[in-house]
């Protein structure tokens, strides 16, 4: 049986989210693949949505990750609350002491982080995941290839 091995002095790295969309109530099942994840009971997924126009606020959540092997975790996705997207799906090896409720310690830590422009080791690759309404029709904004 093959051992997977993680290497402590680098972020992990996310390459894929399955799958790729969940409505904004969240509560969707996904499993990230990537490399590098640690097998910490605080390993925790980080979902971001930029603002897309001036006035709105950042979102940010997270969700304890299930730690699968290091190639893989699962995690949940949070409710978005209005903000609607693609969140950015990071992943970052928490080390925060045993029974703190390690969501709200990994949000406190990026929030601090983000007005000193230094932060915990993210994932150094994001997935992508994107939020929709099931009560909207859905909307076309792009088609890969832009040829026929």
């Amino acid at each position: 049986m093959p051992v997977d091995l993680v290497d402590t002095d680098s972020p992990p790295r996310v390459l894929m989210v399955v799958p790729p969309l969940s409505t904004f109530h969240g509560g969707e099942m996904l499993t990230l693949w990537g490399d590098n994840f640690a097998p910490h009971l605080s390993t925790v997924c980080v979902f971001t949505i930029e603002p897309e126009d001036e006035g709105e606020e950042r979102f940010t959540a997270a969700s304890v990750a299930e730690f699968r092997s290091a190639n893989k975790i699962k995690c949940e996705s949070p409710f978005s609350g209005d903000a609607r997207g693609t969140a950015r799906v990071q992943v970052w090896n928490a080390d925060v002491p045993r029974g703190t409720d390690v969501v709200r310690a990994a949000l406190r830590t990026l929030e601090e982080a983000q007005t000193r422009d230094q932060g915990p080791r993210l994932s150094t690759t994001a997935g992508r995941l994107t939020y929709y309404s099931p009560d909207e029709l859905p909307r076309v904004r792009s088609v890969t290839p832009d040829f026929a």
